[in-house]
């Protein structure tokens, strides 16, 4: 008689509860740590989880190598992992419109958390593009697949609101820092309008859109002027 299998229990099973955070290393140095250190904390808080204090954080030991840092907070605790990577750059991406649209208030639109489905799934669809426009249920544009959004009209930047279901990401910040960026619920009308488009994170830095729904799009005087000055802050 076969003997009955016993089920086995894993403690603490919570796919969807935890965050991380993405962190770029040139030789060694990890840049926008505090920022980083500060959302890590904030969406750790939001789910109830417990986030490493910096001075735990300050001493990872990291090889002085360059490519990318994850802190890792879940129900199981922290962990983290460093990926040595060449730090390649397009010259431009080609952006399209994604189906999956987000939930403005989806902790997984606001916050990197590791239920990262949908903006997988979204990044699933970059066949023909290198990255996709993803809008929320009222047919605002939130953000892109792996990045954050602006665009330029009349010489003002524009980007959407955190209300709309985008992250606040460090690079969108220090965006905020360099000049004014008029944040609101806008429409894909208004990146057809657009005379620049450019996309942030952590890893890209300052990224300019060169297409967008076959239109051509050239990298402006407001999209140089940040590119130049992140390649000066990597410096």
């Amino acid at each position: 008689m076969r003997k009955k299998e016993e089920s086995k229990v894993i403690p603490n099973f919570a796919p969807w509860l935890g965050v991380f955070e993405t962190l770029k290393v040139i030789n060694g140095r990890v840049l926008f740590f505090k920022e980083h250190a500060l959302s890590l904390k904030e969406s750790a808080a939001v789910m109830g989880l417990r986030a490493p204090s910096e001075k735990v954080l300050q001493k990872i030991q990291i090889p002085r190598l360059s490519g990318r840092l994850r802190w890792i907070v879940d129900t199981e605790g922290f962990r983290f992992l460093f990926n040595a990577e060449k730090m390649g750059r397009r010259s431009a991406y080609i952006l399209g419109v994604s189906q999956v649209r987000v939930g403005s208030q989806n902790w997984d639109a606001r916050y990197k958390t590791v239920s990262y489905l949908s903006h997988w799934q979204a990044r699933m669809e970059c066949e023909t593009v290198d990255e996709v426009v993803l809008l929320n249920e009222w047919d605002e544009i939130a953000t892109v697949s792996m990045a954050n959004i602006f665009w330029v009209k009349n010489g003002v930047v524009y980007t959407p609101s955190i209300d709309c279901g985008c992250r606040k990401g460090v690079v969108r910040q220090w965006i905020q820092k360099q000049v004014r960026v008029k944040e609101g619920g806008y429409g894909l009308d208004q990146l057809a309008e657009a005379e620049e488009i450019f996309l942030t994170n952590s890893m890209l830095g300052v990224q300019p859109v060169c297409r967008f729904l076959g239109r051509a799009f050239r990298k402006g005087k407001q999209t140089s002027l940040f590119v130049k000055k992140w390649n000066e802050f990597l410096i």
